[in-house]
């Protein structure tokens, strides 16, 4: 047990972090403070460049009043008192409703502007004309009234500045008023908008939270407990969970983000890979007996993993999508924390509760013996394991070459919801409630009033009928026929007026109050509402792109968009694929870069990829070969895959590295890595596989699907790190770059070593790794003439003599530095030939055979070059040799 004092510094360090932890929690629970909101809406999934000038951020309502049959006058002065309700509470929102909407009417050869309204307070009016001529009129029907005449609408449009929690506020206010007041009437009421749509979002994101949080918590504290059966470990263990995750939001908070059906995936990713670092630790701690030195025996791993987690995150940082970018920059900031707290905080807080026991498991045993098993199957069977994933490969890019985007957020919600229950029933009743817009502009006033781009309109409309998913349209046109036949009572067919003049002095004589919604004060840009029902972004795009399509044949020098909410959602969704390509290839080329300087080889860090890069192929060729939807959430699969894959792949080709550099046995070095890593991999990826899984009860489709993929592609690359790893360790040159930079072998040792010629840098501390380089002190005589020979010594750096015991003097035959080898003579005649005495402070290679047949086995090629130098080396003082005795026989 450590003393008081040597606790003192971790104490303060876990408290320090605690506390600091409980600020971070009050600061992100007080939205008033700066910390975290919901923000549902669609804005944070859409791409800015993706909005044009047109799209006007506009936040609307629609309320739905239903009878049983045709509504009656009193029932429609029912509707009427609901919307003077509501306009005495709209707090500068435009109120439009069926009774209050000014309608063209014509009586005795003079036209009118009538509201239901003005209708139901005169009885003069009610005498001239019938009720169903107002329900009936073409400007209203479909668009505030239905077409079987049982439902009326009240729309309501918010002021542009609102925010959207304001608007959310708002909305539920004035839908709780119409409710009630609609309780006392034979009216049922439904309602739909996008306050209420965001509103239905955050909360049902609340909820989830809500039940996710326990629910990840319970499943942790349950693998950690069967792992390890120490309660002090698994609250360290929980502790660290919940550090990370704060963190986490934290970092999300400070960069400005919001939490939305994409942010919120933070949480289970954060917590499932700090709860992998922590199976590490702990079974690194088990192992070691200490828990200093088991955060030091994963420290290398843990910091490359980490890093090329955090670099599959931030390769989503490239995505248009702002709600994805801050989800990369968030949980990368999340990875970088969990590293640090499982590699300094965690060890500090155990060593303050103190070691559990370490008591023999049944579940240790089941894997080791798997792991001898996995072993020699792979060794046997390693070839077929390698066609096999990159068979998997090819499957799976094929399938990607079929992937198709898609989304729905009113559909995302649960099928019992009550705002996505409205929606159908608003929309079924009332076309014009959402759908999308065609902007015309022009910069000649008065242009939109001319005959030929009417006409064009008018066309443009007609054809929008034949359209399956397009339930109607209104615009200008709409507004102007009407008037001229009510007017000039020309027939309908023939009813667009010829004359700009005429058309502006129908508008400004007897058009609707909301004709200006349609068109500007000077008559230069117009719009036409497109409605239909249909939200998902695939049939969306198809019809925006036959649309598109048909508004080429409008006369030229017009800016023509389409525009709304529907039309760029739809273009930032279909943006995933190519934004899925890209960001994927950053986090590929990212990481294989990082593998690359880890293992110091491009050769080592492509095989190191192919385990990681299977499952993600598979996940790719399941969506594309099922056809299931890529929408923003299941966008991010590959590269937190990708990310957390590299973690187990890395941890078990570092620790192969380190048996192979130990035996010549390829297949040991295989068993005992397998031993190694198979207990916390496999408990890693139970925990991660866990913490997606419990996405699974979201209310919404698209984070449950997010779950199983994610759940599922982690589960093949857990194979594929018992299988596919082990067989790429015993086919790579797998050394680490800590392992290089251990090793100084001074300036371009393949120039001035004669050993080491024509090697690369990397094959002469490949080399110098399978031997034995050490120091040895100034006046040790290290080759004894005579002993048996087993080592030869590769001097490095200093310098020493050779000489030879003449009748108990000592004939110095030369002085030798840098670069010489000794002991080769004796080596391969068993007796040492003379004697070598250090003058300096020597550092030498010292290798024997066990060494070179343990570089034959894992290093050919640099084998073969240490072999054919000896042989050169050994030519060259033959030579010599015979030189200096021709030499003395001349003398």
């Amino acid at each position: 047990m450590k003393s008081p004092r040597a606790l003192g510094r971790p104490a303060i360090g876990v408290l320090a972090v605690l506390l600091l932890a409980c600020t971070a929690c009050g600061w992100l629970a007080w939205a008033e403070l700066g910390g975290l909101r919901f923000n549902p809406s669609t804005e944070a999934l859409i791409d800015p460049s993706d909005l044009s000038p047109a799209d006007r951020r506009r936040e609307e309502l629609m309320i739905l009043l239903t009878a049983d049959s045709p509504l009656t006058a009193a029932q429609l002065t029912a509707v009427d008192r609901i919307t003077t309700l509501l306009e005495e509470q709209a707090n500068g929102a435009a109120v439009r409703s069926l009774t209050t909407i000014q309608i063209p009417v014509s009586y005795d050869d003079s036209v009118e502007l009538l509201s239901i309204r003005g209708w139901l307070e005169d009885a003069d009016a009610q005498s001239r004309v019938p009720l169903n001529t107002l329900l009936d009129h073409p400007l209203i029907t479909g668009r505030l009234v239905s077409a079987d005449h049982r439902a009326a609408g009240i729309h309501i449009t918010f002021a542009p500045n609102i925010t959207s929690s304001d608007a959310q506020a708002r909305a539920l206010i004035l839908v709780d008023t119409a409710r009630a007041a609609a309780g006392s009437t034979p009216l049922s009421i439904a309602a739909t908008g996008g306050p209420l749509v965001s509103h239905a979002i955050s909360s049902s994101l609340q909820t989830q939270l809500q039940q996710v949080l326990p629910l990840l918590a319970l499943a942790f504290v349950i693998v950690l407990l069967v792992a390890f059966r120490c309660i002090r470990l698994v609250l360290v263990a929980v502790a660290s969970v919940t550090l990370a995750v704060i963190a986490a939001l934290t970092a999300l908070a400070l960069i400005g983000g919001t939490l939305n059906l994409v942010t919120t995936l933070i949480v289970p990713l954060v917590a499932t890979l700090t709860v992998a670092y922590q199976m590490h630790l702990l079974s690194a701690t088990d192992h070691h007996d200490d828990a200093d030195q088991g955060a030091k025996a994963i420290a290398l791993p843990l910091l490359v993993t980490a890093l090329t987690t955090a670099v599959g995150l931030l390769a989503l940082a490239v995505h248009p999508t702002p709600a994805i970018r801050s989800f990369a920059l968030a949980s990368a900031l999340g990875v970088a924390s969990s590293a640090l707290i499982t590699r300094y905080w965690s060890p500090a807080a155990m060593s303050l509760l103190g070691a559990c026991p370490n008591a023999g498991r049944p579940m240790d045993r089941i894997l080791e013996a798997l792991a001898t098993r996995l072993a020699a199957w792979n060794a046997r069977f390693g070839r077929w394991v390698l066609r096999i994933a990159v068979l998997c490969l090819i499957v799976g890019l094929l399938g990607a070459l079929r992937l198709e985007t898609d989304a729905n957020l009113v559909d995302d919600l649960p099928d019992h919801d009550v705002v996505r229950q409205d929606y159908a029933t608003v929309t079924d009743a009332l076309w014009s409630t959402t759908g999308f817009s065609v902007m015309i502009r022009t910069s000649t006033p008065g242009a939109v009033l001319q005959p030929d781009l009417l006409r064009a309109m008018a066309r443009l409309q007609d054809w929008l009928v034949d359209q399956p998913e397009i339930q109607g349209s209104y615009g200008l046109t709409n507004i102007l026929e009407e008037l001229n036949v009510q007017f000039g009572g020309v027939p309908r067919s023939d009813a667009l007026p010829t004359n700009p003049i005429l058309a502006k002095q129908l508008i400004i004589a007897a058009a609707p109050d909301d004709v200006y919604d349609y068109t500007n004060l000077q008559f230069s840009e117009t719009r036409i509402h497109i409605g239909t029902a249909v939200q998902n972004t695939r049939e969306i795009t198809e019809l925006v792109e036959r649309v598109e399509q048909r508004l080429a044949s409008f006369p030229p020098g017009l800016d023509i968009q389409l525009t709304g909410n529907a039309v760029t959602f739809a273009r930032t969704v279909n943006k995933l694929t190519g934004g899925q390509a890209i960001s994927f290839l950053a986090a590929f080329g990212a990481i294989f870069a990082i593998l690359s300087v880890v293992f110091a080889s491009l050769r080592a860090a492509a095989f190191a990829m192919l385990p990681n890069m299977v499952p993600v192929a598979l996940f790719f060729g399941l969506i594309g070969w099922t056809g299931m939807p890529l929408g923003p959430t299941t966008a991010l699969v590959a590269c937190i895959v990708l990310g957390i894959a590299v973690d187990d792949t890395l941890h078990y080709l570092v620790r192969f590295n380190h048996h192979a550099r130990e035996r010549a046995n390829a297949r040991q070095a295989t068993e005992q890595a397998l031993r190694d890593v198979i207990r916390p991999v496999t408990l890693t990826t139970l925990a991660t596989c866990i913490g997606f899984l419990t996405l699974t009860i979201s209310p919404f489709q698209s984070q449950v699907l997010f779950g199983w993929l994610a759940a599922s592609t982690l589960a093949i690359a857990w194979l594929c790190d018992l299988t596919v790893a082990p067989v790429v360790g015993l086919r790579a040159d797998v050394v680490t770059l800590w392992d290089v930079l251990r090793v100084d072998l001074g300036n371009t040792p393949q120039k001035s070593i004669p050993l080491l010629a024509d090697m690369s840098p990397r094959q002469a501390r490949v080399f110098a790794l399978l031997s034995n380089l050490r120091t040895i002190d100034a006046g040790t005589r290290f080759i004894r003439e005579g002993d048996l020979a087993r080592d030869i010594y590769v001097i490095v750096d200093g310098t020493a003599r050779v000489w030879v015991d003449r009748n108990g003097d000592e004939v110095e035959i030369n002085r030798v530095g840098r670069g010489t080898t000794l002991g080769e003579t004796g080596y391969f005649s068993t007796r040492r030939t003379a004697n070598v005495t250090a003058v300096t402070d020597l550092r030498v290679l010292d290798f024997d055979t066990d060494d070179l047949e343990r570089l034959r086995r894992r290093h050919p090629r640099v084998a073969s070059l240490v072999y054919r130098n000896l042989n050169s080396i050994q030519a060259e003082r033959l030579a010599r040799a015979t030189r200096q005795i021709a030499e003395h026989a001349c003398d």
